[in-house]
């Protein structure tokens, strides 16, 4: 998913270099800790994959490979008691994504892996990507969708969804991207308190209301 995302050959192909050194046995054969598996027995799954020949020579089946590994060993982390970030973090996670400061949005997912999922305003309820929606950082929408699972189909308190803030917004590209994505959601294109569509929204805007308008028309009569 995240090489579909307008990511250019240029981009691909140092991802590819990178899983290929990432993966190798000279990397792997120092390695502590594996994402997504219990700490203690990193060292196991690491010799499992490693007599299996599983690496970046795979491609695309890759993940899927060391997932079934981790599933036939049961030693999966329990991603359910990780800790809750804290109000701090929280409100960083907010604040950063109003900004579309996609740097530290990623440094701050690192340190609180549900932070960005998990963020929601306390008056108004919108998420990270309400957020980022409005401001018009549709880098930081795609980050936000493709990495840290951030729903785009959730309601703030107002029962508006990421596409009715891409809305309210006014960038093409933002609006694109959750019109699509929210093509057979009904949810996003329900009414807000006010009785807004984010069809209706489009009103508010004072350009390329026209084109905006067609498009979510054609997508939301699709559905």
């Amino acid at each position: 998913m995240r090489e579909t995302i307008q990511r250019t050959s240029k981009k691909v192909n140092a991802s590819r270099e990178a899983a290929s050194f990432l993966h190798s046995p000279e990397v792997l054969s120092h390695v502590d800790d594996f994402a997504g598996v219990k700490k203690h027995e990193a060292p196991n799954v690491i010799k499992t994959l490693k007599e299996r020949k599983i690496g970046a020579h795979l491609g695309s089946e890759l993940d899927g490979s060391i997932e079934a590994v981790i599933d036939e060993l049961g030693v999966s982390e329990d991603l359910t008691s990780q800790a809750i970030p804290e109000k701090d973090q929280i409100q960083l996670a907010l604040d950063l994504s109003r900004r579309g400061d996609l740097a530290n949005i990623r440094k701050l997912s690192m340190e609180w892996p549900a932070v960005m999922r998990l963020a929601r305003d306390d008056k108004t309820g919108e998420t990270c990507l309400h957020l980022a929606a409005k401001a018009k950082c549709i880098d930081t929408c795609k980050w936000l969708i493709a990495e840290a699972s951030v729903d785009y189909k959730i309601l703030d308190n107002n029962n508006r969804s990421p596409l009715h803030s891409a809305v309210v917004g006014g960038d093409i590209k933002v609006i694109e991207l959750f019109a699509k994505l929210c093509n057979n959601e009904t949810t996003c294109w329900e009414p807000d308190i006010s009785g807004n569509t984010p069809l209706d929204l489009v009103k508010l805007l004072t350009i390329d209301k026209d084109y905006i308008h067609q498009l979510l028309y054609n997508q939301c009569s699709s559905k």
